[in-house]
């Protein structure tokens, strides 16, 4: 996909009918918005939100108030109307895609848009059936918040809660989405089938199917609750991001407030490490645990094989069968006889008698070699076990100084003397303990989902080999058998997709992320799709380290980027899939550089037009100058700045700003509030 043009009316604070171009692929394909905070930047980023799926950023305060403030005073406002227009490239093919909202349909419910899709052929227009349909497979919302998106919240991208739609990302762009459609489509023709059966089963057939849908319908209830539950989170974070930006920009709070950021990163880090730790040690339990309860199976042992050895059995100085065929001779080697009564055939009979076996001899050796690797193997795991359970409780105990010593800077921003501080702080902490109801009741969803699926899969099984007298449903359970079939071998092609997908994108972060970073440190994607920071400790391996928000939001960029590059060389990839086209992807930025240094802002910026085909970057003056500036000469192809109209300017904002040693005014007095966009 690649965007052409946006045309704004009376969106957000866009008065009046305005409009952009980007810059499209080839040499200058870098687009640039120039603002200050608060002029429109976000608002613009999410213009591209709205019109695609109708929804804006989990930041956005007000999120009802789409249409420009300045324009409702007037005798009729339900007649006032909002819309968005995005021109752009998909598959070769142009599109229009509009999404209009009146006054009275936000007072209403401004949730519920209708986007209005057109195609653009030889010069005719043509309209969509479906629409929604069609934007989702062109550009699904899962990808909307990794390819436009706030570079201010780009360090969440490495908490595990976004796991989840950064995985549905990942498929989005590498076409596992295909694989993942294809399975779905055959489960729902399995429960059709399921369905028909029920209608030609005998009573017990039929309660199969009944049980069985109850269930279904549990999961799907339990699926939207949870749904709802990390909808909700999301919005708090987003809340409690635009809180800690407030704080951060007054002066009674702004030291505390950065503080406990970093805090707060470090504690991440440390807590997805505990995560980690808590798996190896599990899967060490799972796999070698028995060695743990073996210590009293190797005392008895060695007992046995003492009380032999003592009794003179092991090791067997002469066998059993080497005496009988003495006997059966006749005569001793030493020519003895061996005749039945005399004294010699006596004496041999009785060293019979006390003979070992061979075979007792040679597994009484196996047994003594076994027990020797056990004891050797048990004093391993021990020390092992010891350690990694040393490790995990270092990393509770750090998670727990952490959080208290949050705790701490918590309370000195909450009892600052300045109220609007002080309020800021308490909807924080009123969000947080929101926030962490949110994900408990979403896990507890989860483990609900997974105990309620195992019984759907054994009622799927049940049904497919239940007793039937009709033939019909005979005939309708190899068919659903069959599909039960298929779908576990397309989840088995598609964990071998995605676990190969996963390693080419994790050898394209890491070429890149190695170029970039100037420590010691290496990045990983694990097997849950969440991104790892790694430094080699002094014995070689590799543990995890606190980041800065700056070096995450620094890894975040170089992973969309590096997703964006794998994307476009997707159908060179050899995998199950061949030959898929993963295309082309822009990359639209709003405030990418805030907690970036001085070197990674111009070697990010540099790097950026040359991985992505399309890059449109909103800054304000301050990220502007300097290392942006000069990584992007040469790669302009469209500039504007926004120009914001108010009846007073933010003491933190410049009423011009400095573009190639250029001043361009972008603050006008005016008794209405409103930004116009202005091509430079």
């Amino acid at each position: 996909m690649i965007l052409k043009k946006l045309r704004l009316k009376n969106f957000r604070q866009f008065k009046g009918e305005q409009a952009l171009e980007f810059a499209q692929s080839g040499s200058k394909n870098v687009t640039v918005i120039h603002a200050e905070n608060g002029f429109g930047k976000t608002a613009l980023l999410n213009a591209l939100h709205w019109v695609f799926w109708g929804k804006l950023t989990p930041d956005v305060s007000q999120p009802g108030n789409l249409i420009t403030e300045c324009l409702l005073p007037t005798d009729k406002p339900n007649e006032l109307e909002a819309s968005v227009e995005i021109h752009y490239i998909h598959e070769e093919i142009d599109y229009i895609l509009k999404r209009s909202i009146t006054y009275a349909q936000c007072q209403h419910n401004f949730r519920k848009t209708t986007p209005d899709l057109r195609k653009v052929e030889s010069g005719n227009i043509k309209s969509m059936n479906n629409p929604e349909s069609m934007i989702s497979n062109q550009i699904p919302e899962a990808m909307g918040e990794f390819f436009f998106f706030n570079g201010e919240n780009l360090n969440q991208l490495a908490n595990e809660g976004k796991a989840p739609k950064l995985k549905e990302a990942i498929y989005n762009v590498l076409g596992l989405e295909l694989l993942e459609s294809a399975i779905e489509k055959t489960k729902a023709a399995g429960k059709a089938l399921t369905d028909e059966f029920n209608s030609h089963a005998d009573k017990d057939g039929q309660k199969l199917v009944d049980d069985l849908s109850k269930f279904e319908e549990q999961i799907e209830d339990l699926r939207s609750q949870s749904e709802l539950f990390l909808e909700n989170r999301d919005a708090l974070i987003g809340d409690n991001t635009n809180i800690g930006r407030k704080l951060e920009a007054t002066e009674e709070s702004r030291a505390a407030q950065k503080r406990r950021n970093d805090l707060e990163n470090h504690l991440d880090s440390i807590k997805q490490e505990l995560v980690r730790q808590e798996s190896s040690l599990i899967k060490l339990i799972s796999e070698k645990s028995y060695y743990l309860f073996s210590s009293k199976l190797t005392e008895r042992g060695e007992e046995i094989v003492k009380r032999l050895e003592e009794e003179g059995k092991i090791p067997a100085k002469f066998t059993v069968s080497a005496l009988e065929k003495v006997l059966e001779c006749g005569k001793c080697i030493c020519d003895s006889d061996l005749s039945e009564g005399t004294s010699h055939f006596k004496a041999i009979k009785k060293l019979i008698s006390q003979a070992a076996d061979r075979s007792l001899d040679d597994a009484t050796q196996s047994v003594k070699t076994t027990l020797t690797t056990i004891q050797s193997n048990y004093q391993s795991l021990k020390e092992e076990f010891s350690k990694a359970k040393s490790t995990s409780d270092d990393l509770v105990r750090r998670s727990q100084e952490l959080s208290d010593e949050i705790k701490v800077v918590s309370r000195k921003i909450g009892s600052s003397e300045n109220l609007d501080v002080q309020n800021l702080e308490l909807t924080r902490q009123e969000n947080e303990n929101k926030i962490q109801n949110f994900e408990l009741d979403a896990k507890r969803n989860e483990d609900k989902i997974a105990a309620k699926q195992e019984y759907v899969d054994q009622y799927r099984a049940m049904i497919a080999k239940a007793e039937q007298s009709s033939e019909k449903a005979k005939l309708i359970q190899s068919q659903i058998s069959l599909s039960n079939d298929a779908v576990k071998t397309m989840e088995a092609m598609l964990e071998a997709e995605r676990n190969e997908l996963r390693k080419e994108l994790n050898s394209e972060i890491k070429k890149h992320f190695e170029k970039m970073i100037i420590k010691d440190f290496q990045v990983d994607l694990d097997e849950k799709f969440l991104l790892r920071v790694l430094k080699p400790t002094s014995s070689g391996k590799m543990r995890e380290v606190a980041r800065s928000t700056g070096e995450k939001q620094m890894t975040s960029l170089v992973f969309i980027a590096s997703l964006i590059g794998l994307a476009r060389r997707r159908k060179d990839i050899p995998t199950i899939l061949e030959g898929l086209w993963g295309g082309d992807l822009p990359m639209v930025m709003d405030s990418p550089y805030g907690q970036l240094g001085v070197y990674y802002r111009g070697v990010i910026t540099k790097w950026l037009p040359s991985i992505a085909p399309q890059v449109a970057i909103f800054v304000s003056d301050s990220q502007w100058r300097g290392e942006v500036e000069s990584a992007l000469d040469g790669r302009i192809g469209s500039e504007y700045i926004l120009e914001y109209h108010a009846s007073s300017l933010n003491s933190l904002a410049s009423e011009s700003s400095s573009i190639r040693g250029t001043n361009h005014k972008q603050f006008f007095e005016d008794k209405d509030e409103f930004t116009v966009i202005k091509e430079i």
